[in-house]
């Protein structure tokens, strides 16, 4: 058994972001796995230029909390196959593989609004100023190039929830894409990083992604995972370059 929890904290008075998972046997505590960004104006501890307001609220979203009814609930290997298919969208996307996206869809990295924020007048739309589906169908994030030891950690058959780690590998070699609008699309950053993640993704009554809120971490490139805790899913660019993920 596997508990999760994504919480703000205090830290010598600065905000920080804690996502934990506890693995539990026969009562007992056997694992603790805690992501914690520490965070300033921008998306610290890692190559981001997206300023940090933080949009968590002191409520949890409705979505999150609200069951299901019992006819709509879908099976433990449809949620994580649903959830799952958010990477494999992501990953060196061309706009081709669009998840299954709701119209509410929201995603929040880090406490920031990347999707559906509001643009500022006059200024070029970005990803984070586009629905889910909107920017994934462009063809954005092309520049996520390896997303890998995908683990499915948690599963909530009555609310729609699907907790996953995976880290988001970016070899530095996309440096400028077309979206399928003809624009060009420019990546700043110019060497290789990887995010590690804790992501929660509730999918709602009619199989669509609605919500996704991640907590993401600066870690070496290329970086393993700690644990072999949960259900491993392939990755497809991993073994096309030979990389070796955790079973």
């Amino acid at each position: 058994m596997s508990n999760t929890n994504g919480t703000k904290a205090q830290e010598n008075g600065a905000p920080v972001l804690v996502a934990t998972r506890l693995k539990v046997v026969n009562g007992q505590i056997t694992e603790i796995e805690s992501f914690a960004p520490r965070l300033g104006p921008t998306i610290s501890g890692g190559p981001s230029s997206t300023p940090r307001v933080d949009q968590l609220g002191d409520v949890t979203r409705k979505q999150f909390t609200t069951a299901l009814p019992p006819d709509k609930r879908l099976s433990r290997d449809k949620l994580a196959s649903i959830a799952n298919s958010y990477y494999t969208g992501l990953e060196n996307n061309t706009g081709d593989k669009v998840p299954p996206f709701a119209d509410d869809c929201m995603r929040l990295e880090n406490g920031t609004q990347t999707s559906g924020r509001a643009a500022t007048p006059g200024t070029t739309p970005t990803s984070a100023s586009l629905s889910c589906k909107g920017a994934f169908g462009l063809g954005y994030y092309r520049e996520d190039t390896r997303l890998r030891d995908r683990r499915v950690l948690v599963i909530d058959e009555e609310r729609g929830l699907v907790y996953m780690g995976c880290f988001f590998d970016h070899d530095a070699t996309v440096r400028s894409y077309k979206l399928k609008d003809g624009r060009a699309n420019t990546v700043k950053n110019t060497g290789p990083w990887t995010w590690g993640t804790h992501e929660i993704f509730q999918i709602n009554k009619d199989g669509r992604i609605s919500q996704v809120e991640a907590i993401l971490l600066s870690v070496p490139y290329g970086m393993p995972p700690g644990w072999d805790t949960g259900v491993h899913v392939t990755d497809p660019a991993a073994s096309k370059d030979g990389y070796k993920e955790v079973p």
